[in-house]
């Protein structure tokens, strides 16, 4: 990548565009509903899956940006807002729960991923630890308790959704104590390790592969699912405003 160039070469974003404090997710309509809880905001790209916002809440400079289903493409996204000014990531999506004593609705605080996404494992060697930073992850506990019900723990990043002929090992994943399931952690970690940048993941529960393999009870626009993503929400965008409070960030 030339970054002399204007542009990103695939976002297409424009240097000076990124705020240091960066929420992606994975839905381009869910960006702008997150972009629409900032005190103001303004779309700096848009290009294929990936919709960028840039605005303010509560004095401090904040990014939203999508970037897709899959590790493959989110990991382009995380590049290019890490080299035009991304300093600190959190990631919001939904999530599948190990956890039986969970319900629909509540969270999971990632404290690390496994690499199972294919990409993370092309670009660091296999066996290094995808793991949150411990400051996002502490921030997001504080600012979820009291808000939504949650656990914290070790999540799967993986690169299928529907189960093919192979065994997806859901059973051995969850006697191991991974507590839920998700497709593009892994790739945002093994990122921000290699560009030495700031990453955490905070999910809403939208199912329970234990008893749901086929994956057919898997529904982000339920009710209960869409509550919690808004708590999380909230959650994740009052921790990234204390990490840059606590940081003397002031852009």
């Amino acid at each position: 990548m030339n970054l002399n160039e204007t542009l990103s070469p695939v976002l297409k974003l424009e240097r000076g565009k990124v705020a240091h404090s960066v929420i992606v997710c994975g839905d381009p309509a869910r960006a702008l509903h997150i972009a629409q809880r900032l005190d103001s905001f303004e779309q700096v790209a848009a290009r294929r899956e990936y919709v960028v916002y840039t605005g303010e809440k509560n004095g401090c400079r904040i990014t939203v940006a999508a970037h897709g289903v899959g590790a493959a493409g989110a990991a382009i996204c995380f590049e290019e807002l890490i080299r035009y000014g991304a300093g600190k990531i959190i990631r919001i999506g939904t999530s599948g729960s190990y956890d039986d004593t969970q319900s629909k609705g509540d969270a999971i605080i990632a404290t690390g991923a496994t690499a199972e996404d294919g990409v993370s494992n092309a670009l660091v060697p296999a066996g290094f630890p995808c793991v949150c930073n411990v400051d996002l992850v502490q921030s997001l506990m504080a600012k979820a308790k009291g808000k939504i019900q949650y656990r914290n723990g070790i999540v799967r990043t993986t690169s299928a959704f529907y189960p093919g002929v192979l065994d997806h090992k859901v059973e051995v994943w969850a006697a191991a104590g991974a507590v839920g399931i998700e497709m593009e952690l892994a790739t945002l970690l093994a990122i921000a390790s290699i560009r030495r940048v700031k990453a955490a993941g905070i999910f809403v529960i939208d199912g329970f592969p234990l008893h749901d393999k086929s994956m057919e009870g898997h529904d982000q626009n339920n009710e209960i699912v869409k509550n919690g993503m808004d708590r999380v929400i909230d959650v994740a965008l009052e921790a990234i405003i204390e990490a840059d409070k606590t940081e003397g960030i002031n852009e």
